[in-house]
């Protein structure tokens, strides 16, 4: 039991997953701050509600990463010609759908 724990430990706090495990960490210290600290924090109403108004950042952060990572954000915001972005929301709808 303890060997498995120490397993778990050591691979959480290798190097190449130092930040994801501070990330996780974070995470489940905020949700443990709000219980502990908020009235109805963790009733399904309001996790509900944060889901929901989170749901619009992520949407709009999946069209930005395909931007992004295509490397044509300046591509994209060029003005003359509107059918270009119009390609490239359409492109990133698809692809986040």
């Amino acid at each position: 039991m303890i060997s498995n724990i120490s397993g778990l430990v050591r691979k959480a706090v290798r190097p190449d997953r130092l930040q994801a495990t501070g990330i996780k960490l974070s995470r489940w210290g905020f949700l443990i701050w709000g219980w502990a600290t908020i009235d109805n924090f963790t009733s399904a109403a309001n996790l509900n509600a944060i889901m929901y108004s989170v749901s619009a950042v992520g949407i709009a952060a999946v069209g930005m990463a395909f931007i992004t990572l295509s490397g044509h954000l300046f591509y994209a915001l060029d003005g003359r010609d509107g059918r270009r972005l119009d390609n490239f929301v359409r492109v990133g709808l698809f692809i986040s759908a």
